[in-house]
Order: C-alpha cells, then structure tokens, then sequence
C-alpha cells in the first residue's frame, strides 16, 4: 500500500506542464503543430512543442526553404515574406496572422 501510493505521488510530478517556459521566453501549449512562426517580428521554429529563436533556415517537406530571415523560397522559384502572425506548417502550407488576412479584405 505504500508502495503504490509513494508510485502515484511520484508519477503525479513527472507529468509535463500543458505549457512551458521555453528558452525564448515564450509559453507554448504541448498541442502547437511543428512549424516556423513570425511573433513579435521574431521567427520561431516550433518542435515537438517547444518554441526557440530561428538561427538556420528551415527546409519544409514540400522543398520550401524559410530564411532566418523570413523569407520563403517556393520550389518553382517564387518568394514571400513572412508577416506578423504567419505560421509556416512543416507540410509548407502558410497559415496566415490577421495582417495578412486583414490585407485581402
């Protein structure tokens, strides 16, 4: 009976936070999609549900290439850059921030 209450009390701490504190400052809830995000006017890589500065461009599956920078290289040669609340999936897919969905209305 001890036994068994001392493995609960002890699997009960090992347990993740839903979100947390990040090198970057950033909190970021476990659930975040891989990806390259523009916040702030900073770009972030997100894995595994940890946001970090981006320091190297990021190669996505679809052969996109984002920049440090923010700049996205297409496959057929055409570019874009991020703008604030942009989310790049790792499929390359852009999730566009309200900037850029205000801009098409």
């Amino acid at each position: 009976m001890i036994i068994s209450a001392f493995l609960v009390s002890t699997t009960a701490f090992a347990q993740p936070d839903s979100s947390t504190n990040y090198p970057s400052g950033q909190n970021v809830n476990m659930t975040l999609e891989d990806g390259v995000l523009m916040q702030n006017n900073k770009l972030f890589k997100i894995e595994n549900g940890k946001m970090i500065d981006m320091v190297f461009d990021v190669k996505m599956a679809d052969e996109s290439t984002v920049s440090k920078m923010g700049t996205v290289q297409r496959p057929d040669g055409s570019t874009m850059q991020m703008q604030e609340g942009d989310f790049i999936k790792m499929t390359g897919m852009l999730v566009p921030g309200q900037k850029r969905q205000k801009q098409k209305q």
